[in-house]
């Protein structure tokens, strides 16, 4: 049922970990 949305939650939370990342290394 809300396995879309547990989906689009874990890939904003990756993304967003991502962009923290290389903004610390930049």
């Amino acid at each position: 049922m809300s396995d879309t949305y547990l989906k689009a939650i874990l890939v904003s939370a990756v993304e967003y970990k991502l962009l923290k990342k290389l903004t610390i290394e930049d």
